[in-house]
């Protein structure tokens, strides 16, 4: 990957003092549950354990730091971590979360999506939307410090994460709860070719791994046939078709690519999409 990146205390509380606690966090702005961020750890522990990627030890600790010196951050934390199996993205999740609470993945405000474990069939994607909603909103209610963390993004249901995009939006509150101190750690493979594709070229060409920087890796990812996919996807919920793995194959069977043998881009981008898509349904 190139870019993307215990001691248990015992406290029993009655039932009014969790709720006037809930009622306290949902106007209070120091209330962060169990938060016990360590930012200089963090970058050690990049440092230290992370090789070969110099982008996210940069970009994550710089990012993370930044976002939590904000006391009243205007949207919630965002990452992406792209690349390869193995290369790091989720021992890097594991230490923003590890740093962030203390104890790893064993802090109940951090919570990991397995999309073949927790989403296993395409045919419920209403059901998981409605359910991972609440959850979300739930939690977020409950402690505004949150860890939201989704491996292999690659092979989440159409259709499901979208029901996430207004709480990652700028104003979304709920019962006055401010949910845009939560963070999101999206990990994927998305994107693996051309990352390796630019990673090979600069070998190639003699340069060093850190003269890579993020801004053309950003480019290429988004630029990566998988964007037509997303692009068709999004189309046809607008459209209030749900479940249609075949609409969205055949359009992307048809888009014209270049260069045409590794299909790495899409010429036309999302263009082409809709003209396409009366095609098919």
């Amino acid at each position: 990957m190139i870019t993307f990146l215990f001691v248990l205390i015992l406290f029993v509380a009655s039932p009014v003092m969790c709720v006037f606690q809930r009622l306290y966090c949902s106007i209070a702005d120091n209330c962060d549950c169990d938060f016990k961020a360590n930012i200089r750890d963090l970058e050690w522990d990049l440092f230290k354990n992370v090789f070969g990627q110099h982008l996210a030890q940069e970009v994550v600790s710089e990012e993370v730091s930044r976002f939590l010196q904000n006391k009243s951050p205007d949207r919630p934390l965002v990452l992406s971590f792209h690349g390869s199996s193995g290369t790091g993205k989720t021992l890097i999740s594991s230490m923003v979360a590890n740093h962030l609470y203390g104890s790893a993945m064993s802090s109940p405000y951090i919570h990991q999506f397995i999309p073949t474990l927790h989403f296993p069939s395409a045919q419920h994607v209403p059901h998981y939307r409605e359910e991972l909603k609440k959850w979300v909103q739930g939690n977020l209610t409950q402690c505004a410090r949150s860890v939201f963390i989704f491996d292999e993004m690659e092979k989440m249901p159409l259709g499901l994460i979208d029901v996430l995009e207004p709480l990652l939006g700028p104003s979304y509150v709920v019962f006055s709860t401010n949910y845009r101190k939560a963070i999101y750690i999206f990990i994927s493979t998305t994107g693996e070719e051309v990352i390796n594709k630019v990673t090979l070229e600069n070998r190639q060409s003699g340069g060093e791994r850190e003269d890579i920087n993020l801004l053309e890796l950003e480019d290429g990812i988004a630029l990566e046939k998988l964007i037509t996919p997303r692009c068709t996807h999004l189309q046809l919920l607008q459209r209030g078709v749900f479940n249609r793995r075949d609409v969205v194959d055949a359009v992307a069977a048809e888009m014209i690519y270049s260069p045409v043998q590794g299909r790495f881009f899409s010429t036309t981008g999302c263009k082409a999409v809709p003209a396409k898509i009366n095609l098919h349904l």
